[in-house]
């Protein structure tokens, strides 16, 4: 499935940190949301896993009703929730990354969070496989920069600074990613970025601050987040600030919209 790239409405600075700003139409958002986007958000890969597992025990052949009920997620994602996919598939589709472990399969209750970056997997950055991180925000706030960029411990600004100089964090989320990557059809990708992680002693990874709005473009969103993770950032350690730029309204429609999909089986 494809996504578009969306129009270019400015960058920022120069490696290693810079800063972009794209913009989508009515109609490449449509289409990303009931493309892509609803996948991520409703897991299909992996469902489909499961459901060939599942009808390959012996005794089921009569069972495909339960099986469905088993897999049927009935807990509508939030807005926030069709955000990151949304960050997630243009980050694969246009920077190069792969994301292999979703979140929502580590979930154990309806509704819970988890702690740690909301994306953990790779970037290929010329011949080198990276270890990738990203964090999310989704605003529909009038302002530039919102709330969400500047304030608070959960803040974009203080996700990705402590990211970025936190090695331990990043140990961990490395570890978490190698547990799920044994005997996967990924372990190879993961090697290679670990080949890396430990050769630069942790500093050779890639760092994604996705931004998705719905208000006019406005280089002001990260421009002030830009400067200040470009002080004191090594030099190995590669970070993007994107910002997504969608027509009004849309964040509010993200919900219902996915959910649409996925009961006509469009995902």
């Amino acid at each position: 499935m494809s996504l578009a790239s969306g129009a270019v409405e400015y960058t920022l600075g120069s490696l290693p940190v810079t800063g972009c700003g794209v913009s989508w139409t009515a109609e490449e958002l449509d289409a990303a949301l009931a493309g892509p986007v609803a996948s991520l958000v409703f897991d299909n890969d992996g469902t489909a896993d499961i459901a060939a597992l599942l009808e390959s025990l012996p005794g089921t052949d009569f069972a495909s009703d339960e099986i469905t009920k088993i897999l049927n997620n009935d807990t509508p994602p939030q807005n926030w929730e069709v955000g990151e996919a949304l960050a997630e598939a243009y980050l694969t589709h246009h920077r190069d990354s792969y994301f292999p472990w979703p979140d929502g399969r580590d979930i154990r209750k309806p509704k819970s969070s988890l702690p740690g970056a909301d994306l953990v997997g790779f970037h290929k950055n010329n011949e080198e496989t990276r270890f990738a991180f990203g964090e999310v925000k989704t605003s529909k706030e009038n302002k530039s920069p919102p709330q969400v960029v500047r304030y608070g411990d959960h803040s974009l600004n203080r996700q990705l600074t402590d990211l970025r100089d936190n090695k331990p964090l990043r140990d961990r989320a490395v570890v978490y990613l190698g547990h799920r990557a044994i005997r996967s059809d990924w372990q190879g990708t993961y090697r290679n970025a670990a080949k890396h992680y430990i050769k630069t002693k942790g500093s050779g990874v890639t760092i994604f601050g996705v931004l998705v709005r719905d208000v006019p473009p406005n280089s002001d969103d990260l421009a002030a987040s830009r400067q200040m993770l470009s002080e004191n950032c090594p030099g190995k350690t590669l970070v993007e600030l994107l910002a997504i730029y969608l027509p009004a309204g849309s964040i509010d429609t993200f919900r219902d919209k996915v959910v649409a999909t996925s009961k006509r089986g469009d995902a």
